[in-house]
């Protein structure tokens, strides 16, 4: 059994039609829990924006309305860019395909960069954390998303099928690669505790300024049953940090 790295993931046909129906359901938990709390740490949020494993540029007319002069996403993953290149038509808006290792970040480029979902993929996330400092304005902001600890500390363990209600955290302090099942396929993502987010980015010169859990809002949810399970534990970490 061969599991993948990030950026070869979601290049797999089963994976992204997987993804892109998950993503229609109205109550998936990145549309009623990340997705809101997201664009409220990006209130403000204008000038040049680099969103690092954009996917198909899902928030790109969010961060539009919201007033962002020139936006560039860029993924891995050829059919997240080339599906998102079939819904957006702006001039202030590019998506390109590249991985964030060998994406050339330059020296005070942007004045906010932003990731959702992807920096739990890294292996090496110190060194994309030092490359966006470098790349980021004096004072500006970067906003990103991951897996919450608990869930990638709990991967791979056995589950009922159906939907999860019970998780057993198991190995919370070992850093490093968890192996999943995931989206009816095969892949690695990287376990930090909320320490490490905080030690790595804190010794970079940066201050963190919000952390989020996504407790969820009721007023996100049509089903009474999905909001009171998604109360029982925290599935998203999300952090917002200025550059010093």
């Amino acid at each position: 059994m061969q599991y993948k790295k990030g950026n070869k993931f979601y290049d797999e046909s089963d994976v992204f039609d997987t993804y892109i129906d998950h993503r229609k359901w109205n109550e998936n938990p990145n549309k009623t829990i990340e997705n809101p709390i997201f664009l409220e740490l990006l209130k403000g949020i204008n000038g040049n924006v680099l969103e690092l494993g954009c996917g198909y540029g899902g928030i790109v007319n969010d961060l539009l309305k919201l007033g962002v002069d020139n936006y560039v996403g860029i993924d891995s993953s050829n059919k997240m860019i080339e599906y998102g290149n079939t819904l957006i038509e702006d001039s202030r808006v590019k998506l390109i395909q590249s991985n964030m290792e060998s994406w050339e970040f330059g020296h005070s480029k942007y004045r906010w960069i932003i990731s959702s979902l992807a920096f739990h993929y890294l292996e090496n996330l110190k060194e994309i954390l030092g490359l966006i400092h470098n790349g980021l304005e004096s004072n500006g902001r970067l906003v990103f998303s991951v897996e919450h600890p608990i869930i990638t500390s709990s991967i791979d363990l056995p589950r009922e099928q159906g939907k999860k209600r019970d998780w057993k955290v198991d190995q919370y302090f070992a850093l490093g690669a968890r192996k999943q099942n995931w989206l009816g396929n095969h892949v690695i993502k990287y376990h930090r505790p909320i320490e490490e987010y905080w030690s790595i980015l804190t010794n970079l010169g940066f201050r963190i300024e919000e952390i989020k859990e996504g407790c969820p809002d009721r007023k996100y949810f049509q089903s009474e049953s999905e909001y009171e399970r998604r109360k029982r534990i925290p599935i998203f970490l999300i952090m917002k940090a200025v550059k010093l």
